[in-house]
C-alpha cells in the first residue's frame, strides 16, 4: 500500500505548477470555442466535428487522406476522371498476373 506522505501527481499542491503552464491552461480554458457552419442545415457546430450534431450531414472537414481524396473527387470533375484512370491502371496492372 502507499504511504499518505508519499507524493502523488493527482494531489499535487497548486504551488508546484509552473506559472507558464498555469497561464497556458487559463488561456485554453477561457478561449472561445471555434465554430463552423454545417453545409446541409446551416447550424453552427464545433470546428473539429466531421458530422453535424443537428442533421447528421458532413461538415466538410477533412481529417485524413481518404476524406481529403473523397472531398477532392466530389468537388471536381477532374478528381473523378483521375480516380477512374487510377482504377483502370490498377485493373490493368493486376490483369497481367
Amino acid at each position: 500500500m502507499q504511504n499518505e506522505d508519499e507524493f502523488n501527481d493527482w494531489n499535487a499542491p497548486e504551488d508546484d505548477i509552473p506559472s507558464g503552464l498555469s497561464k497556458k491552461w487559463d488561456r485554453a480554458d477561457n478561449a472561445p470555442e471555434k465554430k463552423i457552419v454545417c453545409r446541409s442545415c446551416g447550424q453552427e457546430v464545433a470546428e473539429g466535428s466531421l458530422l453535424c450534431l443537428w442533421c447528421g450531414g458532413s461538415t466538410g472537414q477533412r481529417a485524413g487522406l481518404f476524406s481529403t481524396l473523397r472531398y477532392w473527387m466530389s468537388e471536381s470533375i477532374v478528381g473523378v476522371a483521375v480516380f477512374f484512370l487510377f482504377l483502370l491502371a490498377v485493373l490493368l496492372l493486376f490483369s497481367f498476373y
